[in-house]
């Protein structure tokens, strides 16, 4: 039994030795049988200068791995990943040539499959964009998404910086675009010290490049000018441009108001604050009126003491040359109004009206008859059964009441 141990350990020494030899000069594993042998004789050590070596350590991953140890103790292998980045080949996970992946980022028009992948860290298509100021994404020499860097345009307020001219405001305070109408300064696109530009309007006075910038709204010489009742803007405290408010001016139909005296109408609608056009039913003295909703251009004319411009506006038809204001009607007046039936007779007046003139009845009359067609004063008659003219019935007793029998001079007959 010793002996064939014997003989069947040399035989194993002979046929596995130089499989051993060649493993180790090219630090690689042998195969699984030269492993089993390797166990079975007992250590077989390996290094890179002995022909009596066992297998090498295990090379490296491709991602870089560190090598397994040698059956007796051999150094690892390199890692993988860390040269297959710089071999001018693509392989491993990237996307394009040493890039994409666990590389470094592609430049533009390289492969890619995510984002991360780029330079730009815009992957369209599955090719690396190049950077752009409109592509929602921080890249290039932006300081912020699409903004900043001296090519894409300045930032708003809020937004990352890394010096003034990356933001709008040209002011960059501890890497944020800020505002620059606050600082004390006249920076930015102010026209004066925080004013004007992009920052509010400034005071009269200030300095300006446009209506704008002022809020007067008026610039001129390149200074904001206070506002006035004249200067074809609305400003101050104008309710529409030139007219109502603190202006003489009032503000035509059809414009912007607050109350009624900011129009010249007097009107101003409560719900639409636009002032209204002049009506004859308003409550409110416009238009053409000479008092209110009466003269002018209304059909109502106005009553006594009310204003006037001429009798016609006048319900009494006579308005006083001086105060401009409607007198009450007179059995005076030469005008025939109140309740006169004809120019100043009649109705209440004492005086009768002659004959000729409008009647309402027969005691609007002097000769006491008024014809009931013609609604006139009749001539006195010796048959109008009316005692008028010169007749007197006291000259003949016995044709008392029946009044048409009178004196001779009369010319009646008895």
């Amino acid at each position: 039994m010793a002996a064939n141990a014997t003989r069947a350990k040399a035989e194993i020494r002979r046929r596995a030795w130089p499989a051993p030899r060649l493993v180790c000069s090219h630090g690689q594993w042998g195969f699984v049988g030269l492993t089993l042998f390797a166990v079975a004789l007992g250590s077989l050590g390996c290094s890179s200068s002995s022909t009596n070596e066992g297998p090498s350590g295990g090379s490296g991953g491709a991602t870089g791995g560190a090598g397994g140890s040698g059956a007796s103790g051999g150094s690892g292998g390199t890692g993988g990943a860390s040269g297959s980045c710089g071999d001018d080949s693509r392989n491993g996970s990237e996307t394009d040539v040493d890039c994409g992946g666990n590389c470094g980022p592609c430049d533009s028009g390289k492969k890619c499959k995510v984002a991360a992948d780029c330079l730009s860290s815009v992957c369209d298509g599955n090719s690396c964009a190049a950077a752009t100021c409109t592509d929602t994404v921080k890249n290039g020499n932006e300081s912020d998404a699409d903004c900043g860097g001296g090519i894409c345009p300045g930032c708003i307020e809020g937004k990352k910086c890394t010096a003034d001219g990356d933001c709008k405001t040209l002011v960059c305070n501890l890497g944020a675009c800020a505002t620059a109408c606050q600082n004390g300064g006249k920076n930015g696109d102010e026209t004066d010290v925080d004013c004007g530009g992009s920052c509010s309007p400034c005071a009269d006075n200030k300095a300006c490049k446009v209506f704008a910038d002022c809020t007067s709204g008026v610039c001129n010489g390149n200074k904001c000018q206070p506002p006035s009742c004249s200067d074809s803007v609305k400003n101050g405290k104008e309710t529409d441009i030139d007219c109502g408010g603190s202006c003489t001016t009032k503000c035509a139909a059809g414009q912007i108001c607050s109350t009624g005296a900011d129009c010249g109408s007097g009107v101003c609608n409560p719900t639409s604050k636009i002032c209204d056009q002049p009506g004859c039913g308003d409550g409110v003295k416009n238009g053409s009126e000479t008092d209110v909703d009466c003269g002018g251009g209304c059909i109502t004319k106005c009553a006594a003491a009310k204003g006037c411009g001429t009798g016609a506006d006048c319900d009494s038809g006579v308005c006083d040359a001086t105060a401009k204001t409607c007198n009450a009607p007179s059995c005076s007046d030469q005008v025939k109004n109140g309740n006169e039936t004809d120019q100043d007779c009649g109705g209440t007046c004492t005086t009768k009206c002659a004959d000729g003139k409008a009647c309402a009845g027969a005691q609007d009359c002097a000769s006491g008859v008024c014809n009931s067609g013609s609604k006139q004063c009749e001539v006195p008659g010796c048959t109008d059964g009316v005692q008028n003219g010169g007749e007197s019935d006291m000259e003949f007793p016995r044709f008392r009441g029946q009044h048409d029998y009178a004196a001779s001079a009369v010319g009646c007959v008895a």
